[in-house]
């Protein structure tokens, strides 16, 4: 028990140095408001949410990982339950929301293919993705 302290202590140190945990995208200067780096700074890169990526926008945007069973989350829920299709509609929003944040260039990341395990279905794009994405390769 003496250990763990120590451990969190660390822990805690990694995330703030990170700048992950005191991060606050509505009140970081320039973000999101098209102004420029300090001079001679590079533009600062933002990892972000899609929950805190509302009513924001960048000119380029990574959207990663949009695969059925992450955009739309899919949740233990009983099919054609109102709560299922309340979660499944405030899911439909979010992938607008992260569709729509990029000013000039959105990049859509996502996996097709078999599953790498037995106990997981076959990786496919999310169902809220076009079938034609313009610009797909």
């Amino acid at each position: 028990a003496g250990r763990v302290v120590p451990a969190l202590e660390r822990l805690k140190k990694f995330i703030d140095d990170m700048n992950l945990a005191l991060y606050d995208p509505m009140t970081a200067p320039g973000q999101g408001q098209g102004q420029a780096a300090p001079s001679g700074h590079a533009p600062p890169v933002v990892v972000t949410t899609i929950h805190q990526a509302k009513g924001m926008e960048w000119d380029l945007v990574f959207a990663c990982h949009l695969e059925e069973g992450s955009l739309p989350l899919l949740p233990r829920l009983e099919p054609h339950s109102m709560e299922y299709v309340q979660h499944f509609e405030e899911e439909r929003r979010l992938a607008y929301v992260a569709c729509t944040r990029a000013r000039r260039k959105l990049v859509v990341t996502f996996c097709e293919g078999p599953s790498t395990t037995k106990d997981k279905p076959p990786s496919k794009r999310s169902r809220f993705l076009p079938r034609q994405l313009p610009g797909l390769r």
